[in-house]
């Protein structure tokens, strides 16, 4: 009876306070189609309160798969997460699960900023072996391309040669993702138009130039001509 109600209610798109309410508590229940129902009815929700979301937070811990992986869908429908939230997803993308990972990948995609450790934590789960976790995270870094740009000369070697791999690059032929290295800043642009450039150390030139040195040679793409003698301007 119980899971019938949540699914019952899992039919309506703004559901009152009452309803959420209830939906919120029957995330604990101890049966765990009960859980299961709550969990894709309030994932039908575009808006939810903070009791809410710490309590779908909690259920990333469900020893059920779906039941995580339907937490994090429903977190992902909410564009400011708190911290708490925001840290749940980052751990849930090492999750055992392709499906909770996935979403988790998504949820924090969906959000309009992310720290840094949420920036790492996709990037590292681009490399993942499952190509649907690896897409996942592909597509929501790619939904944060202008702080990527910002954030890139703090990243590794290896960061940055994946990102460009994966992310900047495949998308070169639908939005202006051009960068560029001159007079100690990092140049780029937006689909607003040419970002504001990013100040660089010389040690972080170094490790940017060696990292998009690295993309190209991979690629078999040679130097142009004029990077020759001065290494400057690395696209």
């Amino acid at each position: 009876i119980r899971a019938t109600a949540a699914k019952t209610l899992g039919r309506h798109k703004a559901l009152p306070e009452e309803a959420i309410s209830a939906l919120t508590n029957a995330l604990q229940d101890k049966v765990e189609g009960v859980r299961a129902a709550a969990a894709v009815a309030l994932n039908n929700q575009k808006t939810l309160p903070e009791a809410t979301i710490s309590a779908l937070t909690n259920a990333l811990q469900d020893k059920v798969e779906d039941i995580r992986a339907t937490a994090a869908a429903a977190l992902s429908n909410q564009e400011a997460l708190p911290e708490t939230a925001i840290s749940a997803l980052i751990n849930a993308l090492q999750d055992e699960d392709e499906d909770v990972m996935a979403a988790a990948a998504f949820g924090l995609g969906e959000q309009k900023t992310l720290p840094a450790n949420a920036i790492s934590a996709l990037i590292s789960a681009i490399k993942d072996e499952n190509k649907k976790v690896s897409s996942a995270a592909g597509r929501a870094l790619g939904w944060h391309l202008n702080q990527l740009y910002t954030l890139l000369p703090s990243l590794a070697v290896d960061q940055i040669q994946i990102l460009y791999t994966r992310v900047l690059f495949p998308r070169s032929c639908r939005q202006i993702v051009s960068l560029y290295i001159q007079d100690n800043g990092l140049h780029f642009y937006t689909e607003a138009g040419p970002g504001k450039p990013v100040p660089l150390t010389s040690e972080q030139s170094a490790m940017m130039i060696q990292a998009f040195r690295a993309v190209r040679a991979e690629a078999q793409i040679a130097p142009l001509p004029e990077e020759e003698p001065f290494l400057r301007s690395i696209t």
